[in-house]
C-alpha cells in the first residue's frame, strides 16, 4: 500500500474512535434519558419523530423584519425591533421561555421568537412560560417542549445527528481522497 493510503486509513480509524468518544461523552451522566431514534431525511437534520414535542413551527425566519403572518427567531446578532402588532416569547440562554408579551426585551445570550397575525396566534396558543424552544436554522424550524426533560432529550438527539452528519461528510471526503490516490 502507498503511504498516503495507510495515512488515510489511520486517519479514518482515528476519526471513528474520536466521534464515538464525543457521542459517549454526551451521555456520560444521562442514563435517565430514553433511547434515541436518530433521523436523517433529505440530508437535513430532523427530530420530527420525537413523541415529546409539544409543538413544531415550520418556516420560521432567522432574523430580519417580521412580515404579516410570519414567525421570526431572533438572537442578539440578528435582532430587529418589532411593532405592537405581534406577540413574542422571551427565551433565556438555557432556551427556557421566561416572558410572553407584545414586545419583550432581548436578554444577554438570549433569544426572542416573534409572531405577527397568524404567527402571533400560534405563539399565544402553543408557548407558555417554562416551555423550552429549540430553533434549528438549517431547516427553519422551531421545536417547543413542555419540560426540561423533554428539551434535553431533543437537544441530545440533535447533537448526535450533528455528529453523524459531520462524520458522513468527512467520510465522503476520505473515500474520495482514497479513490483519487489509488488511481
Amino acid at each position: 500500500m502507498k503511504s498516503k493510503q495507510i495515512f488515510l486509513i489511520i486517519s479514518l480509524l482515528f476519526y471513528f474512535c474520536n466521534t464515538k468518544l464525543q457521542i459517549n461523552n454526551i451521555f456520560k451522566n444521562s442514563a435517565k434519558y430514553p433511547s434515541i431514534n436518530i433521523v436523517q431525511s433529505n440530508n437535513d437534520l430532523s427530530i420530527f419523530n420525537l413523541q415529546n414535542t409539544k409543538s413544531i413551527f415550520k418556516e420560521v425566519k432567522n432574523g430580519g423584519n417580521r412580515g404579516e403572518n410570519e414567525i421570526v427567531m431572533y438572537d442578539s446578532e440578528n435582532y430587529s425591533p418589532t411593532n405592537v402588532y405581534g406577540y413574542e416569547a422571551q427565551i433565556n440562554e438555557n432556551f427556557e421561555v421566561v416572558s410572553l408579551n407584545t414586545n419583550v426585551e432581548m436578554l444577554d445570550n438570549g433569544y426572542i421568537i416573534s409572531g405577527h397575525s397568524l404567527g402571533n396566534t400560534k405563539i399565544k396558543e402553543n408557548i407558555k412560560i417554562g416551555d423550552y424552544v429549540i430553533f434549528i436554522k438549517e431547516i427553519n424550524t422551531a421545536y417547543i417542549f413542555e419540560g426540561k426533560q423533554e428539551y434535553k432529550y431533543a437537544y441530545y438527539t440533535f447533537k448526535i445527528n450533528s455528529y453523524l452528519q459531520s462524520l458522513n461528510e468527512k467520510m465522503k471526503r476520505i473515500i474520495y481522497m482514497m479513490s483519487y490516490t489509488i488511481n
